[in-house]
């Protein structure tokens, strides 16, 4: 049986007593592996908007996310609801969004957009650059994948560093629907002379930062509305 310390702390919750004995079995034998897990479940609040959880009702463990039943009480009727929740077994973070910030002397100059690729092969909306279990430790520099070196080298004509990294703090992707939060970041790149701005790009998309008006009109993503919003927030644009 999983001896997690967040088990133990599940354990002792009202809902988790309340649970079935086939539930309770399931959550006690969550791999360790699979800690964020029960960090999001020990975490989870028992009481909000005059609903307390009640218990789970089902729970599907799946290799990266898991999907619960939960059973809602209302505060003041004691009428139950269902609800569905996903959450990352991996825990808060296991990917932060964010972008890549070309500046000239310190001011922003373009925007470095990912290109979303749809399941059938092709290309749709842009999005936010994507990154796996980053370090945000001490501001310590991000290092972008290999794949998104490579567009930047060709625009900027050469091998580059991250001159800052920028932790612009966590959202809920949907509230709603998951239960983990994700990190919202923002790195960048200072410009040394020209640069390609026109060339096409197999993963990345330039954006200027003066078109930023038309980029929140058009945009679908919602990490991409969430990172300029909190860029505007901390005074970066």
């Amino acid at each position: 049986m999983n001896d997690n310390i967040f088990l133990k702390t599940i354990t002792l919750k009202g809902w988790f007593k309340r649970s079935g004995a086939g539930i309770k079995r399931n959550i006690r034998n969550i791999p360790e592996i699979n800690g964020g897990l029960l960090m999001a479940l020990a975490n989870f609040p028992e009481e909000g908007d005059n609903m307390s959880l009640w218990r789970v009702k089902n729970i599907l463990l799946g290799k990266n996310l898991s999907l619960l039943e939960l059973v809602f009480k209302s505060i003041g009727t004691n009428e139950e609801f269902i609800r569905e929740a996903v959450i990352s077994n991996q825990g808060d973070g296991p990917f932060s969004y964010g972008l890549v910030l070309l500046t000239e002397k310190e001011i922003p100059k373009f925007f470095v957009l990912a290109k979303q690729k749809l399941i059938n092969g092709g290309i749709g909306d842009w999005k936010a650059i994507e990154l796996y279990f980053p370090d945000f430790s001490k501001d310590k520099p991000i290092v972008l994948p290999e794949k998104y070196q490579k567009d930047l080298e060709k625009v900027l004509g050469r091998e580059f560093e991250i001159n800052k990294f920028i932790d612009l703090g966590q959202i809920y992707l949907n509230e709603k629907v998951f239960l983990n939060q994700s990190n919202l970041f923002v790195t960048t790149i200072e410009i040394r002379g020209q640069i390609n701005e026109n060339i096409n790009l197999k993963q990345l998309v330039i954006v200027p930062v003066d078109k930023r008006s038309e980029l929140r009109r058009k945009t679908k993503s919602g990490t991409i509305l969430a990172v300029l919003a909190k860029m505007e927030a901390f005074g970066i644009l």
